[in-house]
């Protein structure tokens, strides 16, 4: 189980570090000794979604999808104890990539983007990202 954490935890450090270099993060030299820290998210009371947090959005889906193919095999597993640690550790790199590429209130704070994205409050974000919401 502890074997299985670690690899995890390598695979997304690889995917930030060495992954596609389309979507590559900037890494600073210090970059390892930063501590990057969930907050509360606490969502906006008009559904706005700034600019900065729709480009953290999209920044962060390719990082998801190859989290969510990562562990696609391991869902299933037939034993409940393991099941329930693997989902686990997934939601735990759901949070850390959230986070990590700026989206401080974690995954929560990726899903209310993704609710509120349709929002005609969001049309001018929309357009600036050249974004198109299709119904």
């Amino acid at each position: 189980m502890k074997n299985l954490t670690i690899f995890v935890i390598s695979i997304v450090q690889f995917l930030f570090i060495g992954g596609c270099q389309k979507h590559q993060l900037p890494l600073k030299n210090d970059d390892a000794h930063v501590v990057y820290k969930k907050t509360d998210f606490v969502p906006r009371p008009d559904s706005a979604v700034s600019i900065s947090q729709m480009r953290n959005w999209l920044r962060v889906n390719p990082y998801l999808d190859s989290l969510s193919i990562l562990f696609q095999d391991s869902f299933s597993t037939l034993d409940p104890a393991r099941q329930t640690k693997l989902q686990e550790d997934f939601v735990k790199a759901q949070d850390l990539i959230c986070v990590r590429v700026g989206l401080t209130g974690g995954y929560p704070e990726y899903l209310w983007i993704l609710k509120n994205v349709g929002n005609p409050k969001n049309a001018s974000v929309l357009d600036s990202c050249k974004l198109t919401i299709y119904k």
